[in-house]
Formats: structure tokens, sequence, C-alpha cells
């Protein structure tokens, strides 16, 4: 069992994991919220619509970490990684919600320097940082890597790439937006355009806080399905575009780049075959 650190405090925090089909890396991502320098006052587990055995797989994972106290909300059917955060998010009575997908893990001291970002900035609705990309086995270094910067993220650009992938992200429980139900393809970043639309602040902090374990065109996983994530991201404009929120024009600018990226993606994952 990890334990966390002697003098781990707590923070306004709740932590959700979104739980499919991934019992063999969900230990490793809740023994990276329960070694946090600040644990997070509730952590809840969304488990996805799960087959019984992993239901009982994901409920023994849970109680080797006492010291988190882990919820369990159970969804009747897998519905996606849209409704499952927001199902989590919907628990929290603190101030912020991180979430942690089960496959990653997150840099010991990410919920103590986040809280404390939000904290002195109250305006903004969410922050995110830099990402490590792994290898299977490998752990974050010791000290994250990155200058410690905080900048706001471009709008322009950030309807253009997605800059904060969603284990980075720590939001507002209040936060004018929620994930697109239902939502499979791009929703992650469908939210931080919405977000900025509306009107809401970001906040990029330059330190590697996070780790992925599987890069950005994995062969495995969504990110494989190329064509998928190509009208997940269409999708995303036509309902900025059908909210108000893009205008005609850069809709279908955005769009036509969105093609373009498209195929450079397709040409790289053929050379890299």
């Amino acid at each position: 069992m990890t334990q966390p650190p002697p003098t781990a405090s707590r923070v306004p925090v709740c932590a959700v994991i979104p739980c499919w089909k991934n019992s063999d890396t969900l230990e490793r991502a809740l023994q990276s919220i329960a070694g946090q320098s600040a644990l997070p006052a509730r952590t809840v587990l969304v488990d996805d619509g799960n087959a019984p055995d992993d239901q009982r797989a994901l409920g023994e994972i849970a109680s080797r970490f006492p010291q988190l106290s882990p919820e369990i909300v159970r969804l009747a059917d897998n519905q996606g990684p849209s409704s499952a955060r927001n199902a989590g998010w919907a628990r929290a009575q603190e101030r912020y919600v991180a979430f942690l997908d089960a496959d990653d893990l997150w840099h010991p001291r990410k919920l103590e320097l986040q809280t404390a970002l939000m904290e002195a900035h109250p305006d903004v609705e969410l922050s995110g940082h830099r990402v490590t990309v792994l290898q299977a086995g490998a752990m974050l270094p010791e000290r994250p890597t990155g200058t410690g910067r905080v900048q706001a993220p471009g709008r322009a650009l950030l309807f253009i790439v997605n800059p904060l992938a969603t284990p980075t992200w720590m939001i507002r429980t209040d936060a004018r937006v929620r994930f697109c139900a239902g939502k499979r393809h791009v929703e992650d970043h469908l939210l931080l355009m919405e977000l900025v639309a509306r009107g809401g602040q970001l906040l990029v902090l330059d330190l590697a806080l996070a780790a992925l374990f599987k890069p950005a065109l994995s062969r495995t996983g969504l990110s494989s399905q190329l064509w998928k994530m190509e009208l997940g991201e269409l999708d995303a404009y036509r309902r900025l575009r059908a909210q108000g929120l893009l205008a005609r024009v850069p809709a279908a600018a955005l769009s036509a780049l969105s093609l373009v990226k498209f195929l450079r993606r397709v040409a790289i994952v053929k050379l890299l075959r």
C-alpha cells in the first residue's frame, strides 16, 4: 500500500478517474494520487459500465487505498469519458476538480503546486501544465522538468490545437462549462474551446506534472482511430458554431485546417509502419 508523505495535508480538490477495462493500470494511477505531497479532499472512481469481473477488480483495487477513501460511482452502461468525468464532477463539493485517466499518473507535487496556482488566480477557471510521455514501467523524475513559468495560452491557437492533456487539468467546480455528454472523441478540446469562447480564463504552468504512457499518434487506443478523431474535431467546431460561439467563416477555416492536419497524421502513421 502506498502511503502519503508524513506531512501530507489535504487540498480542496476532488480527483476524478474514469474507469473502463483498465484494472491493470488503475493501481498505478491511484498510487500517484496517494503519493501526493498534498492529498485531494475527495477521490472519485467512475465505473463506466464495466463488466462484473472488472467491477470487482475496481472495488478490490480501491480498497487498497484507505487514505484516499475512494468513492465509486457506477454508470449502468458504458457512456464514454465525457459522461464519466461529468458523473465524477457532479460528486465534487470542493473548490476544484482534477482529472486523471486510469492509465496515466501524476507527479507527487502536482496537486500541491497546481492548487497554489489556482488559489493565487481566483479569476482563472482552468489551469494545466506540461506532460511527459513515458515507456511502460518508467516513472517521472523526482524533480519536475520545466521553467515553472505561468502563461495564458493564445486564444486563436487554442482553437487549432489542444495545448492541455486532460490529466493536467484543474478546473473550478463551478466552472461555466461541462463535458459534452456522450461525446467520445475530442471532448476535452471542445470543453477548452467552449470555456474560452464563453469568456473563461486559462493558465498553463511550465512544469511536467503528469505522465502519459502513449504518444499522441499511438497505434493503440482512441488516438489510433484517426478518422473518428477527425470526425470528433469537425463535430466540435460544428457544435461551437451551433451555439453561436464561433462565426461561420472561422468555423469553415478551422474545419478545412483540421482536414489538412488529418491528412498529415495519416501520412505520419504510414511512415511509422
